[in-house]
């Protein structure tokens, strides 16, 4: 959260601390503000301020200036415009996030979503589709050797 603001916002109080376009984008793609965290910087990548709950996203205790680092150097090369997405960024912590970046005339924001569901979910069922073509295998190999042996 932000300096004075608390976790337990309403919706509409938290997205009235976001820049218009950031708030904008959140309600268009129908995104719970509890599972997002904004982060700001100046153009330097300066740390400004964040909105949201960083304990969340298991950044309460590192340093501005790791979290500052880690950031720009995800968002080399991504347009600063209408939230040009990363999908399924693993954090050093641990924690899997969908980045998305914005630009403002006071610098540059840094969205970030919890994905650890969805990333839980595909990894659920890459794991099955890895199991079943096992399986599939092993029956095909099991059926060779009774046809060999006959």
């Amino acid at each position: 959260m932000s300096g004075a603001m608390g976790s337990d916002l309403l919706p509409r109080q938290f997205t009235s601390t976001l820049p218009r376009a950031i708030a904008d984008y959140l309600n268009r793609a129908a995104i719970a503000p509890v599972d997002s965290l904004l982060l700001s910087f100046d153009e330097n990548w300066q740390w400004l301020d964040y909105v949201g709950d960083l304990a969340r996203f298991s950044l309460a205790h590192t340093p501005t200036e790791e979290i500052a680092t880690l950031l720009k150097a995800l968002c080399i090369g991504l347009p600063r415009v209408r939230g040009a997405a990363l999908k399924h960024i693993g954090l050093p912590n641990g924690r899997f996030v969908d980045l998305h970046l914005f630009s403002s005339k006071s610098g540059v924001h840094v969205l970030l979503l919890d994905a650890r569901e969805e990333v839980e979910k595909t990894r659920v069922w890459q794991q099955s589709a890895q199991e079943t073509e096992l399986k599939s295998y092993e029956k095909t190999r099991e059926l060779r050797k009774q046809r060999s042996s006959l």
